[in-house]
């Protein structure tokens, strides 16, 4: 690759500072999305007449269709809410606005904007994960006799290859996204019409509008609707897990790049230099990626703090606790982005690493073992036999990687037909995954195609 700088999304996350402020709250197309789907709601029960549904549903595409220019430029003291809902009064009077926010509260309304921002947000963040993990399975399938030595403690234990180190990392995050996927349909059930806490006297059909929303059906406990955000968490926690992950292989892959292991190196712009030391080549974004999982991790923490201690109710610590959820999500776009970016840029060192004599030592198990399955030995004294002889490499001297990279074919070893297995395994995951997730966001963008119908059918 001849690229020497970086593309423009990769510098706008690591110098978030020339990124341009968008004005334009996050929440406010959605809210506006849910007004649409209760107003035909309330045209359908009988609560509003024709024309007022009409006058509203025409204004509120008029402000979608105009990029929300007509209500970015008022004053949000108490939130854009209120602002939005006097704008509209404003507009079309009391006689016509004033019917839109009836059988619901802000409550139920922002319930409702979490649940939908979440699934915006997951649409774009599942797939940079699997394809994260078809990154990493790629490198094991293409890897698999390549020789890496295996550190424990960051010492030198066994020779292994790197198609096993990645089927690890490929396998490890599978086990999160397969969470991840598992807990996500908790965030689809709408709570609209929750009101504050207690419902509402008047016949609105809740199903009708988590049908056109999208949502799979409705919550049953009003005062769960608006107090529940706890729901979040096994989601955090299947997302944290997953960038424990990144942050590991992050943390590895720093180690493999310096002189001292060179075990991997990265093509194009990924290296900065030193501004004293010419000799110097940083491989930087690994340091971002792992910053900003350790940023991104610290949230799960403080979520969990803001959930103590509040009474089961509407309440502001909970909601602030839910828009940590929100810095989650968004940082954690930023960390797939890099780490996608820098796995297309990596490259492994095919070197013979038996030529290096701190990793003679690396055959003593296979030795072990040997005498054990051609002697009878005890392990344990084959062990100290062995240990005696550590500092005579000649014993190893007749040995070549391959050999133990084959022999080590039990218990999950390196040995290529045992990771061809796990590959095997993996990538039917990882197409099952793919393809759930796929028919998942079909769903949605069926049901998002049906809405706008609607809407254009009632305007």
């Amino acid at each position: 690759m001849t690229q020497k700088t970086l593309p423009a999304n990769i510098l706008a996350i690591i110098y978030p500072e020339a990124q341009k402020a968008n004005s334009l709250l996050a929440d406010i197309p959605l809210g506006l999305k849910i007004d649409q789907a209760h107003v035909l709601m309330l045209k359908k029960q009988g609560l509003i007449d024709e024309k007022t549904s009409r006058a509203l549903l025409n204004e509120i595409s008029s402000i979608i269709d105009g990029g929300y220019q007509d209500i970015q430029g008022l004053s949000f003291e108490r939130g854009w809410y209120i602002a939005y809902e006097n704008y509209l009064i404003e507009k079309l009077g009391m006689d016509v606005a004033g019917y839109l926010q009836t059988g619901r509260s802000r409550n139920d309304y922002f319930a409702t904007i979490f649940r939908l921002y979440n699934r915006q947000q997951l649409q774009t963040i599942v797939p940079s994960y699997l394809k994260i993990q078809q990154q990493l399975l790629a490198f094991a399938k293409k890897h698999t006799e390549t020789p890496a030595i295996i550190h424990t403690q960051m010492q030198p234990a066994s020779f292994g290859t790197y198609g096993h180190h990645f089927a690890g990392f490929a396998s490890s995050l599978n086990i999160h996204i397969a969470a991840l996927l598992k807990v996500f349909s908790d965030n689809e059930y709408s709570p609209l019409g929750a009101g504050a806490a207690a419902g509402t006297s008047l016949p609105i059909d809740t199903q009708y509008t988590a049908e056109l929303l999208g949502f799979e059906g409705t919550l049953d406990n009003s005062l769960q609707s608006v107090a529940h955000y706890e729901y979040i968490m096994p989601m955090a926690g299947a997302l944290t897990g997953a960038n424990l992950v990144l942050e590991r292989l992050a943390t590895t892959l720093h180690l493999w790049a310096t002189q001292e292991f060179s075990y991997i190196s990265f093509s194009g712009p990924l290296y900065g230099a030193s501004s004293m030391l010419p000799q110097k080549r940083n491989p930087f974004i690994l340091e971002v990626i792992k910053e900003r999982i350790a940023a991104n991790i610290s949230l799960m923490t403080s979520m969990q703090s803001g959930f103590l201690k509040v009474p089961f109710s509407n309440a502001m610590e909970t909601k602030a606790a839910a828009r940590k959820f929100w810095q989650m999500l968004d940082g954690i776009q930023d960390i797939l982005i890099l780490t996608e970016f820098m796995l297309s840029h990596l490259e492994v060192t095919e070197e013979n690493h038996a030529s290096k004599d701190i990793y003679k030592g690396c055959y003593a198990l296979f030795l072990a073992e040997k005498e054990v399955k051609e002697e009878g030995t005890p392990f344990r004294q084959a062990y100290k036999n062995l240990a005696e002889k550590l500092e005579d490499t000649t014993p190893f001297s007749t040995c070549k990687p391959k050999d133990v990279i084959n022999a080590f074919s039990y218990g999950g070893g390196p040995s290529p037909e045992t990771v061809k297995n796990t590959l095997d395994a993996l990538i039917s995951q990882h197409s099952k995954a793919l393809e759930q997730w796929k028919n998942q966001t079909g769903i949605w963008e069926e049901k998002a195609q049906k809405f706008k119908k609607i809407v254009q059918e009632n305007t």
